[in-house]
């Protein structure tokens, strides 16, 4: 598994690709992306992610691609700087930057999610995954005590019987 991240038109859940004509035109014209060419005679395990990916020279001290597929530009596992560069070209193809976990990015400090259409702020997210991690506890509690009170009812009717 890794961590995703998709330059896409998705928008209130409705798809619109991103041609691949777009992309093949965007790299070919991007001095710092160029498509990967595979090596060696096992071309299916040296080059797994797509035909249509492309390494991006401005992480030099890390391995950045970006690689398209169904409609959207991807990465796994990106550096920030890809990220961030990202950012910088989605607009180039009327798109945004979404994350594995449903974030959207402005800026790599300006994150945001969507709820039926509104924007919901980084906080407020994360005041709800709090309130709902805690109301979710309290359900688990609960039901552990009714579990256990079940246990212990049958206890005590079994071993009622065995005296008589």
């Amino acid at each position: 598994m890794g961590y995703h991240v998709y330059i896409t038109r998705e928008k209130n859940g409705v798809d619109s690709d991103i041609p691949l004509e777009d992309w093949l035109q965007h790299v070919a014209s991007t001095p710092e992306l160029e498509f990967e060419k595979p090596q060696g005679d096992d071309l299916a395990s040296q080059f797994t992610r797509s035909v249509h990916a492309a390494h991006w020279s401005g992480a030099a001290e890390e391995y950045a691609w970006l690689g398209w597929s169904h409609g959207e530009i991807w990465t796994k596992n990106p550096p920030e700087k890809l990220i961030g560069y990202m950012i910088e070209i989605a607009p180039k193809f009327g798109a945004r930057v979404r994350g594995d976990e449903g974030e959207y990015y402005r800026t790599l400090d300006d994150v945001y999610y969507e709820e039926d259409g509104r924007v919901v702020s980084q906080e407020e997210q994360n005041q709800r995954q709090a309130a709902s991690a805690a109301f979710h506890k309290k359900k688990r509690l609960m039901w552990n005590i009714l579990r256990l009170l079940l246990l212990l009812m049958a206890a005590y009717f079994l071993t009622r019987q065995n005296f008589r």
